[in-house]
């Protein structure tokens, strides 16, 4: 391996020599690049101005369908395309992006690692205040000299955070905002505050993520933490053996709120995604979400068809999602997600700018295409979610969509909603039913009091179909065993739906009814010792 310095590229600005250097990485396999110790502002005049933009209100009060779709014009600070057999060493480095910008993009890459490197915002996607009054219909908070603040600022979400209980406690909303003085305002109809709390101020939902990894192989994020973006963490898509090892994706000191949306979320992804020793704090939404898509057939003529994802807000990654020559794919019931037939592409012709795919199949198609799905079932990677910590943060922690999963030795605490949930959503298009699950030795506590997220009053574990009429026990194989569940504000600790193989045993459970409910369930071994 060659090693090059930072300081060895010249640049104007800190921006100039990053890109500098990526753009010798690009050229140059093999390399590693030392980053010498320090704090960088990273400056993108074109970022800049869309984060003014969308504090002004100019993208309307949810900028989500202007910024998230594939046709917007965003900003990517540190591109790696094609680079192969590179190592980014931070030593330690804090890179301050200042502006709404793709961090780090890693796109047809190989052998890329990154590792010991801060990534935060210098104006945080985030407003951070604290409530100074509360009264009938209003509540009233200090921002202080907080910039880039105004009555037409999009507020699409408001976390309320009690310092004394260390936890989310309120999620809301505003009707209106009004300017009071001195960085004071007032939010209508904002509930659940009470003076002294913090109130965390979402100004975006979706965008491009920190760090994107799309069509990669042998991906390493090592000792990285993501401290505030303006959409997720690192998204994962098309891409091959993904390893994040100490992976922090926290608030920085004395903040309570990370990522506006999910910390992670990897889609038809393939090999091995590991999670070891890994830190999710505060994000808006789930600590990490694995699926492939399901397909809506647009057009067919026996083995031939058209497909496209028709989920409300396209893919993750505003890439499109497509089949391989080889690929198993699975023709699922819309009405129960259901497998019920399985096919091998025999040709596939990816239409990029038409947001569509072309594919040839080794069977023919039913005449009724509205009735099913498809859905790629060898672009789902292999899941170990292990000796993490996952606290304080919107909905669900881990969404399992994917099969042969391990998630072991890990710390759920504080989170509004479900910690495990295992479910196909036919809503977002996300699959596939889960096979070969192994929950072992994790604790879960106190998750699910707030209820943002909590699926089917289940604070633990959730297992279900979010499908029109979820009546078959489609996921398969899944033990939970010797876990810590102790979540005294929901209903149950488990909650198990719509599986062929479920065994649950040895775990110390404490809810509010009932420990464990299995319901549309068959083959199940269910014993209840330690439960209490």
């Amino acid at each position: 391996m060659k090693t090059v310095t930072l300081s060895s590229f010249r640049g104007k600005t800190d921006m100039e020599t990053f890109r500098n250097a990526a753009e010798y990485l690009r050229n140059t396999p093999g390399t590693t690049l030392v980053v010498e110790p320090g704090t960088y502002v990273l400056l993108d005049e074109k970022a800049k101005q869309l984060q003014r933009d969308v504090m002004a209100g100019k993208l309307t009060k949810n900028p989500e369908p202007v910024m998230f779709n594939r046709n917007f014009d965003y900003v990517t600070g540190i591109d790696l395309r094609g680079a192969k057999n590179i190592t980014i060493e931070g030593s330690g480095a804090v890179l301050m992006f200042d502006g709404f910008m793709e961090n780090i993009s890693i796109q047809f890459c190989e052998d890329v690692t990154i590792k010991n490197l801060t990534i935060d915002l210098l104006r945080k996607a985030y407003s951070k205040g604290e409530i100074i009054n509360v009264a009938e219909g209003f509540a009233d908070a200090d921002f202080g000299a907080l910039p880039l603040l105004s009555e037409a600022m999009p507020s699409l979400r408001i976390n309320v955070y009690s310092k004394l209980e260390r936890r989310y406690t309120a999620i809301s909303g505003s009707d209106k905002i009004e300017f009071l003085s001195d960085g004071k305002y007032r939010f209508y109809s904002l509930r659940g505050a009470y003076i002294g709390d913090e109130i965390y101020l979402t100004h975006t939902y979706h965008y491009r993520p920190s760090i994107l990894i799309y069509e990669a192989k042998n991906t390493l994020i090592s000792d990285v933490t993501i401290h505030s973006h303006c959409g997720m963490g690192i998204v994962g898509h098309r891409s091959e053996n993904i390893l994040l090892e100490r992976l922090k994706i926290v608030p920085s000191i004395g903040d309570a709120m990370s990522t506006n949306t999910d910390a992670t979320h990897f889609t038809s992804c393939t090999g091995l995604l590991r999670f070891e020793g890994c830190h999710f704090d505060g994000q808006g939404d789930d600590a990490t979400n694995v699926h492939t898509y399901y397909h809506t057939i647009i057009e067919k003529d026996d083995n031939w068809c058209v497909v496209t994802v028709n989920a409300p807000t396209g893919t993750h990654a505003q890439k499109l999602d497509y089949f391989d020559v080889g690929d198993t794919i699975e023709l699922t019931g819309i009405e129960d997600l259901t497998p019920v037939k399985t096919y091998k592409v025999l040709a596939s012709k990816p239409l990029f700018d038409e947001w569509k795919c072309e594919l040839t199949l080794d069977g023919s198609l039913p005449d009724e295409l509205d009735e099913y799905y498809l859905a790629d079932s060898t672009r789902l990677p292999r899941l170990e979610f292990l000796n993490c910590i996952v606290r304080n943060h919107l909905a669900r922690s881990v969404l399992v969509k994917t099969r042969n999963v391990l998630i072991q030795g890990c710390s759920f605490e504080s989170n509004t909603g479900t910690a495990i949930h295992i479910g196909a959503e036919g809503w977002w298009h996300e699959g596939i039913t889960a096979e070969n699950v192994v929950i072992r030795s994790n604790r879960m506590i106190n998750c699910g009091k707030q209820g943002h997220g909590r699926i089917l009053d289940a604070g633990g574990v959730s297992i279900n179909i979010l499908a029109l009429s979820p009546e078959l026990p489609a996921h398969k194989n899944i033990l939970i065993e010797n876990n810590i569940i102790d979540c005294p504000d929901c209903k149950y600790g488990i909650l198990a739906q719509n599986v062929d193989g479920l065994t649950i045993m040895g775990n110390d459970i404490r809810s509010a009814e009932k420990n464990i409910v299995v319901n549309t369930c068959i083959n199940v071994d269910v014993r209840q010792n330690g439960s209490h």
